[in-house]
């Protein structure tokens, strides 16, 4: 079949972040990080070459770990003490704290020069730390700008037989079974467990069950 440019529905484009959530891995429950604002993601896939007498005969892919920086115009309040600020007694913190690992999840918006945004991805990323960037305070002024908060996030992946070590994970609207998107955004979701598929039987059982899939 010969080629065909711009067909109808092929125009596609991504736009928006939203429903950002955090798991905390403390026993406390999830939380939702309204006020988020972007997830640039920074992929660490590294390419080495080997050479023999001036020729490349050989290159091969090594994965790095997941990075991202993560910038909101508010915060949960949960990311405080996971980002090392200790509230010993209420209203007082200790900062400088020990991190403290979590989960997080959120959901990019997709869409087409005929349906508008009529789709998603599901995006979770498994046992991050997160460091706060630089920020300042300024006065008001004659006009007023809300600042954004920056937090540098990295991830220690899950080790799953069968594939390298996992630390991103999404999910397709557009392609998933529908039924099997209504169950993952209910484990995601449900507000009780710090394992975002917990109710699918956990991360690792459930990539297991994908990965183990002819």
């Amino acid at each position: 079949m010969a080629i065909t440019w711009d067909a109808v529905g092929d125009r596609r484009y991504e736009t928006g972040i939203d429903h950002g959530v955090l798991y905390p891995q403390d026993g406390s429950p999830p939380v939702p990080w309204n006020g988020l604002v972007a997830v640039a993601e920074a992929p660490n896939l590294a390419v080495t070459a080997k050479w023999i007498d001036g020729v490349k005969y050989l290159e091969y892919s090594r994965a790095g770990g997941y990075s991202a920086k993560v910038k909101g115009l508010t915060y949960p309040d949960a990311l405080e003490r996971l980002t090392g600020a200790s509230e010993r007694v209420s209203g007082v913190y200790l900062h400088d704290q020990q991190q403290l690992p979590f989960h997080f999840s959120y959901r990019t918006l997709e869409g087409d020069a005929v349906n508008g945004i009529s789709s998603y991805e599901l995006h979770i990323i498994y046992n991050c730390l997160a460091t706060p960037g630089e920020h300042s305070y300024e006065t008001i002024g004659a006009g007023f700008n809300a600042q954004t908060f920056d937090f540098d996030i990295s991830s220690t992946p899950l080790q799953i037989e069968g594939v390298r070590p996992i630390s991103h994970l999404s999910f397709d609207s557009r392609r998933i079974d529908p039924e099997l998107l209504g169950d993952i955004q209910g484990a995601m979701y449900d507000g009780v467990s710090s394992d975002p598929l917990a109710a699918l039987g956990g991360s690792v059982a459930f990539i297991d069950s994908v990965v183990a899939t002819p």
